[in-house]
């Protein structure tokens, strides 16, 4: 997905000369060079972009995200307007090649612009790096109750990456995005009940939040159901019922445990009226809770 800005007033997008943009003394402290340092490494780009372009389009990130830092910033003497959209566009190309600076920075971008469903993902991606301010965005984003910012710290939870592992609060952050409706939550979570991973192993639980992941169109769920219903039918876990104030055949998942529409454990069609789809990756079937990861870009 290419992110297009436009400054409806190009005067003022322009800066005075090599003044820094809010948040650069932060992110040159960060980077661990120092501030004139910094100034300085800008007009060296400014002097010399056709050199840098070249090294970025060869998968150079470093010289990607420092052409990104230039046209997030301009300098006007050497005839570089500030230009959000190129900015943005080198800082993606060196974050795809996981700088993580170029991450974060596209991020705030992103935020700054109003597509936080992108700033989440690029902070995600950031705090697997270890940076703390990505992490710490994150942080703030799942405690006012943003769906996509829970999964996404949950997921790295699960795996520990950029944050101490801790599967059961992993579960829970998954849980409360699942229960907002978010479909590839609602995935992890089943998976999760069905391995045992943060939560008690329960199948039933587990069929529950997967059936919802199928109907929002997560293609893995619907197959990870039927696996699921293979391997209780293999354990003779599974027998149909037919309940007493319903003529719909239901599926009871082991003795004392709650039953289930036997209609939901079909594989939904992904064309299903009403299905509502994402973006979001889709895990292999045959894959539990462990293969859970952030989603990869298309």
């Amino acid at each position: 997905m290419q992110i297009f800005w436009r400054t409806e007033n190009t005067g003022a997008a322009r800066m005075v000369e090599v003044l820094p943009p809010e948040g650069a003394p932060a992110r040159a402290a960060y980077s661990n060079i120092g501030f004139v340092e910094y100034l300085q490494k800008i007009l060296e780009v400014a002097a010399t972009v056709p050199r840098y372009r070249k090294a970025a389009q060869m998968g150079d990130a470093t010289a990607a995200y420092w052409l990104g830092e230039l046209f997030q910033r301009g300098v006007e003497s050497k005839g570089i307007l500030q230009d959000q959209d190129q900015a943005a566009w080198w800082y993606r190309k060196a974050g795809e090649l996981d700088h993580v600076e170029a991450q974060y920075n596209l991020a705030l971008l992103c935020e700054n612009h109003g597509d936080k469903e992108q700033a989440l993902e690029w902070y995600a991606r950031a705090t697997t790096q270890g940076h703390a301010l990505a992490r710490a965005s994150l942080h703030i984003y799942a405690g006012l109750g943003h769906a996509t910012a829970q999964l996404y710290l949950g997921l790295l939870y699960l795996s520990g990456r950029g944050v101490t592992k801790d599967e059961g609060h992993a579960a829970k952050l998954c849980r409360k995005a699942a229960e907002q409706g978010h479909g590839y939550a609602q995935y992890a979570l089943g998976a999760m009940y069905a391995d045992g991973t943060g939560v008690t192993k329960d199948y039933a639980e587990a069929a529950h939040w997967l059936m919802k992941a199928a109907r929002r169109g997560q293609t893995a769920a619907r197959e990870k159901l039927l696996i699921l219903k293979d391997r209780l039918e293999a354990d003779g876990d599974v027998f149909a019922y037919t309940g007493p104030y319903s003529k719909k055949p239901m599926l009871c998942l082991g003795p004392g445990r709650r039953t289930v529409e036997s209609a939901h454990w079909a594989a939904p069609s992904s064309s299903a009226a009403g299905a509502k789809r994402t973006e979001q990756k889709d895990f292999a079937p045959d894959q539990g809770a462990s293969a859970l990861a952030l989603p990869e870009r298309g």
